[in-house]
This record gives structure tokens, C-alpha cells and sequence, in this order.
């Protein structure tokens, strides 16, 4: 049986829910000639109007396909879509728009935060589009901003500069000062200063250490050390604030140690192999595979190689057995292929098909030969997750992967994931068969 025979359940059952076939479909855009591509977009487009579109997505497509979707965006009326659909094409946006779209998330037509159906953030995406704006653009959003938190308004301000990488030299300074005229009555930097350290000039991150050096007490300079360029630290310094959670009152809590480890990494190169251990054993210790999970994955990728293989090995019994990856990691290059094999492999996956995916994602970045054996080994599941989810005809916002006969309920949106994040690897494989049979299905939606 050939690769498309063997997918051809899973790619049925994905294209005959609308949702899932719309997304299916846009992967494959990248994969196709670019007629066939200009055509899918712009059929996708007429019967879907409000289609998510993401400058990620667009950036891999031909430019006359990438071009339909963008005269797509523009044609819409205005109004919320119109404006997130502008902001979610960020640089690929025309510059004769950036004004209307800023003005957008200004007058609050599209909300930095939605309550509706539950609490939903929009600040990623309005922080990625203005990253992409002007100098004059920036300034008026951060002002916005800044104006809107009036009740900290300093703290808004660097965060928000931080957010869209603007520092320019007379902010740096302006912010500087306002720091200082913070300090306390014996003259320790506020906590605000946390989000100005890594902007610094060198003269002035020293005359900011001298300052903490001089006035600050331990736990504080814990705290405000934690957020410094590693390379201005004594050894010291580094070590004792890698070592101790700078919060006298929660420092023995397990999540905090987790948690504090995650602020420090930056600093883990320059700290003793000693200290690392001491770090690694407590990790160990702690009882809850969460917690556990987090702290060894923090620290991972700064010890050797024999201690990399043991932590490597125990995060990938935690993944399996706890079905998820807890930190946000985009990359996992410290799991070597046949581990990411047998993790990708495993039922538990089925449980969470956003974690296979980013195992699947991770795989891309290999070589074809690594590319190969681990998204074969994740093929059952892929495939069982989308058969799995038969009943969705009647259940349109969950359906059910049984697992060791145990039922989970998963997202319809989320099965459809690992088969679009694979849809790379099945147009190299199939020599662009499989994206050109799915293409042929747009009449799905």
C-alpha cells in the first residue's frame, strides 16, 4: 500500500468536516503549481470569506496566490474581521494600509482582550504587526498604550517597547531617568527596572550594578540579577542567583523552583557544573510530573552529553505518560530521532494532538532521513485520530479518541492539526500527489 492509500481514511474523514477541510486545504497551497495554487486560494476564499489567513502561511506561498489572499483580505468591509485579518498579514500587509489597521486596534474595533465565550488575549497579535510598522507608527501605539495603563505607566511603557523591540537611544535614556527617580528612600531600583536591563548600555547596566551592589539587600539583588545580561555578573553573582529563588516565602514551593529556573536560563552556561547537579537532583525530587516536567526541560540543554541522555530519556517517559510538553518550546533538538520516533509513536499522543504536532513541526527541521522515521512512526496516529473523529457529523465541537479505554474528548480544529503540519513531508513523499489530490476536494466546504 502505497503513502496516499494509507492516508486516504484519515484525508476523507478530515475533509468531510468544513472547518477541518478549509485548514487541510490552505497547507497544501505551498505544494502546487501555480495555477492550481492561484485557483485553490481563490475558490477557498469565495466560499469561505471568513477564512483565517496568517502571514506565517502566506510567506510560504508562490506570489500570485499570496497576492489573491492579500486583495482578499483588503476587499473585506469594514469592521473587527477586516481589521485582525490586516493584522494578521503583519509585514506582508501594504505599507498604504499600516495607518488603518493601527487605527483599528486604537479605536478598539479589534480588542486587545475578548471575553466572549471565555477569556481570549489579541495583544500577541497586535504586538507582532506593529513590530513590522514604521518608527512614528510604533511611538503612537506605545503611547496608546502607555496612556491606557495610566496607573503604570512606566512599567507599560518599557513592556510594551520590549514587546515590539523598539528602544530607541533617547528612550533608553527618558526611561533610565525615570527609573532612578523611583528608587526607594535608600535608594534601591524599583521593580520596574526589570524591563529596561537587557536595553542598556553598557555604562549603564554598570551604573546600575553598582548601585544594586552597593544599596540593594541579597534577596533583592536575587530578584533584579535574575533579569540581567549574564556576561555583567561576577561568578558570584551568578551562581547564587541561579541557586536561590529570590522570594524568601515561596522559595521551597516546587512550581516556584520551576518557574525559577525558567527566568534564570539565560544564565545557566556560566554557572558550575556543581550547581547544575544541585539543580538537576531537586528537579528530580519534585512530586508533580508537572512541575517535574518543566524543570528538567529548562535545563536541559546546557548540561553534557551523558547527563543530556539521561534528562532526554526521562523527559520523554513524562511526555508519554503525561501526554503533553509543558513549556511552550518551539524546538526540541536535544530528542534524538529514534526517541522523537518512539514518543510520536505512542497512543498517548492521541490525547493531544497539538503536542504530536509540535513533535511533527520539530521533525521538519531534520534531515530527510530523520524527517522520515519519525513522521512514519507518527502515521498511526495521525490516521487514528482523524478516523477517531467520525462522529463529528453529529458533534460539531468535539469528537472522541479512545485510548487505552479511556475517552477523550479532543477539539475538531486540533485533529486536523498533525495532518497539516505533516502536509511538507507527505508533497516530498508523494512527489506533490497527495497536496494535488487534496486540492481536488474544495468543493468539500
Amino acid at each position: 500500500m502505497n503513502l496516499a492509500d494509507s492516508l486516504y481514511p484519515a484525508l476523507e474523514s478530515a475533509l468531510a468536516h468544513r472547518d477541518s477541510a478549509a485548514q487541510l486545504l490552505l497547507a497544501q497551497v505551498p505544494f502546487l503549481g501555480e495555477p492550481a495554487a492561484v485557483a485553490l486560494v481563490r475558490a477557498l476564499v469565495a466560499q469561505r470569506p471568513d477564512l483565517s489567513l496568517n502571514a506565517s502561511a502566506l510567506s510560504q506561498w508562490c506570489a500570485p496566490a499570496r497576492e489573491a489572499a492579500i486583495a482578499h483580505v483588503l476587499s473585506k468591509p469594514r469592521g473587527r474581521n477586516r481589521i485582525e485579518s490586516m493584522l494578521a498579514l503583519e509585514a506582508l500587509l501594504p505599507r498604504e494600509h499600516h495607518v488603518e489597521a493601527l487605527e483599528g486596534i486604537l479605536d478598539g474595533t479589534a480588542p486587545e482582550y475578548d471575553s466572549h465565550s471565555g477569556p481570549v488575549s489579541y495583544l500577541s497579535l497586535h504586538e507582532a504587526f506593529v513590530r513590522t510598522l514604521d518608527v512614528a507608527l510604533k511611538e503612537r501605539w506605545i503611547a496608546f498604550r502607555t496612556d491606557k495603563f495610566r496607573n503604570a505607566p512606566l512599567a507599560t511603557e518599557m513592556e510594551s517597547r520590549n514587546a515590539v523591540h523598539h528602544w530607541p537611544s533617547d528612550a533608553i535614556t527618558r526611561c533610565w531617568n525615570a527609573v532612578q527617580s523611583r528608587t526607594s528612600p535608600i535608594g534601591v531600583l524599583p521593580s520596574e527596572s526589570i524591563h529596561i536591563f537587557r536595553s542598556l548600555p553598557s555604562h549603564l547596566l554598570d551604573e546600575a550594578l553598582a548601585i544594586l551592589r552597593e544599596r540593594a539587600s541579597l534577596d533583592e539583588r536575587r530578584f533584579l540579577f535574575a533579569f540581567f545580561p549574564t556576561d555583567k555578573l561576577t561568578d558570584e553573582e551568578r551562581e547564587d542567583t541561579v541557586a536561590v529563588p529570590w522570594n524568601p516565602y515561596t522559595r521551597e514551593d516546587d512550581r516556584t523552583f520551576a518557574d525559577h529556573l525558567d527566568c534564570v536560563r539565560h544564565h545557566f552556561s556560566r554557572v558550575s557544573s556543581a550547581l547544575k547537579s544541585r539543580l538537576i537532583e531537586r528537579a528530580r525530587r519534585l512530586p508533580e510530573p508537572y512541575d517535574r516536567h518543566c524543570a528538567l526541560a529548562h535545563i536541559v540543554r546546557v548540561v553534557d552529553a551523558h547527563e543530556r541522555a539521561r534528562i532526554t530519556h526521562e523527559l520523554a517517559e513524562l511526555t508519554i505518560s503525561e501526554a503533553f510538553w509543558p513549556t511552550g518550546e518551539d524546538r526540541f533538538e536535544f530528542f534524538d530521532a529514534p526517541t522523537l520516533a518512539r514518543i510520536v509513536s505512542h497512543p498517548a499522543m492521541r490525547k493531544r494532538p497539538s503536542v504530536l504536532t509540535g513533535f511533527i513541526t520539530e521533525a521538519l527541521h531534520r534531515e530527510p532521513h530523520e524527517q522520515d522515521a519519525i513522521i512514519e512512526a507518527a502515521l498511526d496516529n495521525i490516521v487514528a485520530l482523524a478516523l477517531d473523529d467520525r462522529d463529528r457529523r453529529r458533534r460539531d465541537a468535539i469528537a472522541e479518541a479512545t485510548i487505552d479505554g479511556v475517552v477523550w474528548w479532543v477539539p475538531v480544529e486540533d485533529i486536523t492539526e498533525p495532518l497539516c503540519a505533516a502536509s511538507p513531508w507527505f508533497a516530498r513523499r508523494s512527489n506533490a500527489e497527495i497536496p494535488r489530490w487534496i486540492a481536488t476536494h474544495a468543493h468539500a466546504l
